[in-house]
């Protein structure tokens, strides 16, 4: 016996328009987080002086533009990419995770089933967690980590995928 076929298929595109749909899909996160970087830019100047030097050392002045080979060598436009993402998360919150077992954590008791969440805006502007917060400072990730776009940010959610724990 075989299973009918799941309502929700209408819904799909057709294979001439997935491709479209993909592109689409991702194109609001990267406008979102280049208008972060235009108002970090607008509002605190002086890393863009420091980010436009390793542009020109990279790739001479203006000659060219970056490709992904030049990746290791611009290191200071990762971190720029990371802090963009931490200074203003595009997404307040995260995704639910669910308990799949009962656990204690600091003396608190969670029940299986239990659905956490994490409040992105709360975290990136914690100043325990980040000197200054409220600045566009991409020196705050010039370390060993620059180059893992996961390590240290929060954009692309908790848990095992993005490198936090909920």
């Amino acid at each position: 016996m075989t299973n009918k076929p799941c309502s929700l298929v209408q819904c799909l595109p057709s294979q001439s328009d997935l491709g479209a749909s993909v592109v689409e899909a991702g194109s609001d996160t990267t406008r979102g987080t280049l208008n972060v970087v235009l108002a970090a830019a607008v509002a605190q100047p002086d890393w863009v002086i420091r980010a436009r030097e390793q542009l020109d050392l990279v790739c001479g002045n203006a000659q060219r533009l970056p490709v992904f080979s030049d990746m290791a060598k611009l290191t200071y436009i990762q971190a720029v990419a990371k802090e963009a993402l931490r200074w203003r998360p595009l997404v307040d919150v995260g995704v639910n995770h669910m308990c799949t077992e009962d656990f204690e954590f600091e003396q608190y008791y969670f029940p299986r089933g239990t659905l956490f969440t994490w409040n992105a805006w709360a975290i990136s502007q914690n100043s325990e967690e980040y000197q200054d917060p409220e600045r566009f400072w991409p020196e705050r990730y010039m370390d060993e980590h620059v180059g893992d776009i996961l390590h240290g940010v929060w954009g692309f959610g908790a848990g095992r995928r993005g490198k936090h724990t909920a």
